[in-house]
């Protein structure tokens, strides 16, 4: 091994093959992970075991750890014949007659977590390998030669290789075990002292872990986007196809950029990092004035174990701005690259005809069924965010408009008589579903409150937005964080927020701008030092910079109960301590003022 990242195969053969194949089996799969396992700490355990037992379908989650070249493909061998299957159905969601021994093509193979849909449910994989097809010349070669690179340094597994006779035949040449894995540095865990040399040791290893996290395999149709979770359990980032929280990647990217202590070079390659992800988002907003969600900028599937060939959809109003808010408009601001203020601009007329069209934005479009979801999640109140940052850039009284029927629109179904937010709005039935008191979904909620005061301070948003954090504030946990479900106290039953203790970091930094109140800045940095005493600093170098939870949402849609850290949490520890730095630097622009989403101007050249 003489590069990290680089597996160097070599071994004699008895005689001369034209052709070999190498197959690289992963200790990552040697137990691949499925949508079915479940968490030993989950207090509904037997509850889902019994979901699980009358489950039609799984799905499992083999990982590609190395390089996929055009002279690969993956190899699955089944323990029994499944009756149907789809492989990655958010690039190709064709339903396939089952084979006990499949052979996916290299360009369909995504780096890091890949997705099996297989009926039936108990129909899983028994292995699961990268197979690389080479041939050997001169003629008369018996030595056999081959590198394979990894994607991090920290792999183990076997190569196995095979000859391929003048009929085809395999035949067994040799084995070469391979193992990378290392004991790592020690890393000294932060003690939450808020101190600025503390943060700015966070905002390293936040920054660190985003780049870590951002997709690199050139084939890939999320090139240079980023991923969503890292599993350490299983030994792979997730969920790629989910992009709406991709904006608060490049935000956190370019407020590290902005930071006195990183050099040139360190500098342009966070700018280069977060453009790429921006870059790639830009390829799924809809061009398409015969369809309904012309305008309409992200695309995200949804892992549930339903059956193969599942749904993809095109989000609305809500995680689009989102993304536009938190993204394309920082890096317009970055690097004046007029797509991402085109896109913003586009965006914000789609929100406008589908607020002509609905009294309330629908959560989403399903592609495949060609119809719009019949609810709206109180999450759906951030899509301010987006709208109010294209303000700050063209303040006109049309969008200004359009902000304010966004979000009294959402208000006038979900607020409460408390100030707090029913969980969702259900059109069908036109009623709500009751408040379920989720941390991360009233953020969402108090964002677009806050994103709509910045617009419109005559407005009664801002004091709305006092009475939401007003309650959470009451349930902050003594020691800073707020647990899945802020009303229960017990965390082994609720599970930790991660997500919405990061981002209610932020939030009561804002508020604070907003109001002058110091509570909301205590609150601010209570969260944040929990944050960053607990950034992972273990073995797993790959986690690092991250704070791994547990909750019944590790990974939002599967992976409940597992140990997990969050991308997109990272991003808002990462952008909260920014600010936290800025503040002590005497370099902070008050959020409430809209010349503060000018701040990326700095960039341009």
């Amino acid at each position: 091994m003489t590069d990290k990242y680089m597996i160097l195969v070599e071994g004699q053969a008895g005689r001369h093959y034209d052709i070999v194949e190498l197959e690289w089996h992963s200790d990552r799969n040697k137990n691949i992970s499925r949508y079915w396992d479940i968490g030993e700490n989950d207090p509904d355990y037997e509850i889902v075991m019994k979901e699980r037992e009358n489950s039609a379908c799984d799905v499992f989650f083999p990982v590609v750890d190395i390089e996929v070249g055009a002279d690969m493909y993956g190899k699955i061998e089944f323990g029994s014949e499944p009756v149907r299957y789809t492989f990655n159905y958010h690039t190709d969601n064709t339903v396939y007659a089952g084979k006990r021994s499949i052979a996916v093509k290299g360009e369909q193979l995504e780096p890091w977590e890949n997705m099996l849909y297989v009926t039936p449910r108990t129909a899983g994989p028994a292995s699961f390998c990268i197979v690389k097809r080479m041939r050997v010349r001169p003629a008369s070669q018996c030595m056999i030669r081959a590198s394979i690179k990894c994607l991090s340094d920290n792999t183990a597994g076997m190569v196995r290789c095979y000859g391929l006779d003048s009929a085809g035949n395999r035949e067994w040449i040799f084995d070469q075990r391979v193992n990378s894995r290392r004991p790592a540095e020690v890393q000294e865990p932060l003690k939450g002292t808020l101190s600025k040399d503390e943060l700015k040791e966070a905002i390293i290893r936040t920054s660190s872990y985003l780049q870590r996290a951002v997709i690199r395999s050139e084939h890939s149709l999320f090139n240079e986007g980023i991923f969503s979770f890292y599993d350490r359990e299983a030994g792979t980032y997730r969920l790629s196809p989910w992009m709406w929280h991709w904006g608060t990647s490049i935000y956190a990217l370019l407020s590290a950029a902005c930071q006195d202590f990183f050099n040139q070079n360190q500098q342009e390659r966070l700018l280069r990092d977060a453009w790429g992800i921006g870059n790639t988002s830009l390829r799924f907003q809809v061009y398409n004035k015969e369809h309904v969600t012309d305008g309409f900028g992200t695309f995200r599937d949804d892992v549930r174990a339903a059956e193969p060939g599942m749904l993809e959809y095109i989000t609305c109003g809500s995680d689009s701005n989102y993304l536009s808010g938190w993204g394309w408009m920082p890096l317009y601001q970055a690097t004046g690259d007029g797509r991402y203020l085109s896109g913003a601009q586009k965006l914000a007329a789609a929100t406008g005809r589908m607020l002509d069209t609905f009294d309330l934005p629908p959560q989403d479009y399903a592609s495949l069924e060609a119809d719009w979801t019949a609810h709206t999640l109180d999450e759906s109140g951030f899509g301010t965010e987006g709208l109010a940052e294209l303000y700050a850039e063209e303040p006109t009284e049309e969008l200004k408009a359009l902000i304010k029927t966004y979000i009294d629109a959402h208000i006038a179904k979900l607020e409460r008589s408390d100030g707090m937010w029913d969980r969702a709005w259900l059109r069908r039935e036109q009623r709500a579903e009751k408040l379920i008191y989720h941390t991360r979904a009233a953020a969402w909620a108090m964002e677009g409150l806050l994103s709509s005061a910045k617009v419109l301070p005559e407005g009664a948003y801002l004091s709305k937005a006092v009475r939401l954090a007003e309650h959470m504030l009451k349930n902050q946990q003594p020691d800073g964080h707020w647990n899945y479900r802020y009303n229960e106290k017990d965390a082994t039953v609720a599970g930790v927020s991660d997500k919405g203790t990061a981002v209610w970091s932020i939030l009561m930094s804002r508020l604070y701008d907003f109001t002058g109140e110091t509570r909301y800045l205590e609150a601010s940095r209570k969260a944040l030092a929990w944050c960053l005493k607990n950034l992972y600093t273990g073995e797993d170098e790959l986690e690092r910079g991250a704070v791994e939870a547990t909750s019944p949402q590790s990974a939002v849609i599967y992976r409940r109960w597992f140990p997990i850290t969050c991308v997109y949490a990272t991003a808002f520890i990462c952008t909260a301590a920014c600010m936290e730095y800025e503040r002590m630097s005497g370099t902070y622009k008050p959020w409430n003022k809209l010349e503060s989403s000018k701040q990326f101007n700095r960039f341009r050249k």
